[in-house]
């Protein structure tokens, strides 16, 4: 009995503890903060604007090629995507970028326990939805970053054609197996 009073109340302390340690981390918003926007957004050659870009500083040359594929990928979408058979239909959406560490530290690209509580794995880029954002590494010496660009490019365009809502089975796989179809059309 007295080892179970024991037990119950280390759990006790941890749980407080824990409670405390994270009670100013946000929970399932990955949208960035108030805090993390940058001061200047910056808006890229394509109906996307870069919002957050933390733990490095981009180049102009990295900010010039990332226009560059946005605005090649706009103008490819139409002709990829019809040629798959499916038909745009524009939502009229915005989105938004997000370039961040790919690390599992509070508000970073895999933080899986607050920002992406909703996501299971580690990634490189990952486009949200519902906040209408695509979230991707900043490491732009990747060898895969402009390729990881271009594939959440697709998925963003994906949403705002409502071409997702156009898929019939599993319309994640099929996104997803698209989005990889486009990035090597636009980067052959």
């Amino acid at each position: 009995m007295y080892k179970l009073i024991k037990l119950n109340t280390a759990l006790f302390i941890i749980f407080i503890v824990s409670a405390c340690l994270g009670a100013d981390h946000v929970i399932g918003h990955p949208a960035p903060l108030k805090s993390e926007l940058l001061e200047n957004p910056i808006k890229l050659e394509c109906p996307v604007t870069i919002k957050e870009w933390r733990g490095n500083k981009p180049t102009q040359s990295v900010i010039n090629d990332l226009s560059f594929l946005c605005k090649l990928s706009w103008y490819k979408f139409p002709e990829f995507i019809k040629s798959k058979g499916y038909k745009l239909n524009n939502s009229g959406k915005d989105y938004s970028a997000s370039f961040i560490t790919d690390s599992k530290s509070y508000r970073n690209l895999n933080d899986l326990t607050y920002r992406f509580n909703t996501r299971s794995k580690e990634v490189y880029g990952n486009t949200h939805y519902k906040s209408q954002y695509i979230f991707i590494t900043n490491d732009y010496n990747l060898d895969i970053f402009y390729e990881v660009w271009v594939h959440e490019l697709y998925h963003a365009m994906s949403d705002i054609y409502s071409i997702y809502d156009q898929y019939s089975g599993n319309k994640e796989t099929i996104d997803e197996s698209l989005a990889k179809e486009f990035s090597k059309f636009i980067l052959q």
